[in-house]
């Protein structure tokens, strides 16, 4: 399966009864789709093998879990922007734009 990449980038997802799928590319030169059930709040990944016109399970999870993380592998973390929100809010953040922090301003 030759998909162009133009009509890669516009792939719809498609679904129903709370399934959907979506095609996707997975690497350069690898395409496949990924399904998630919002029922059974899991998603998995096909890999499409042109060579032999067959769909390989590629991965799967549960999702149910995640969705509860409110800080996991992110930066700034949440604290910091609260921190430099506030900061900004209270005049004490100066932005790169600021003239008061070049010279002579």
């Amino acid at each position: 399966m030759n998909v162009p990449a133009a009509m890669a980038d516009q792939a719809p997802i498609a679904g129903g009864g709370g399934v959907f799928v979506m095609p996707g590319q997975l690497a350069p030169n690898q395409w496949g789709c990924y399904l998630m059930d919002i029922d059974r709040q899991t998603l998995v990944v096909y890999e499409y093998q042109p060579g032999e016109h067959k769909l390989r399970f590629v991965a799967g999870r549960s999702f149910k879990y995640d969705r509860d993380m409110t800080n996991f592998g992110t930066t700034p973390s949440p604290e910091e922007i609260h921190e430099l929100v506030d900061k900004e809010k209270n005049g004490l953040h100066r932005g790169a734009n600021d003239d008061s922090t070049k010279p002579g301003g």
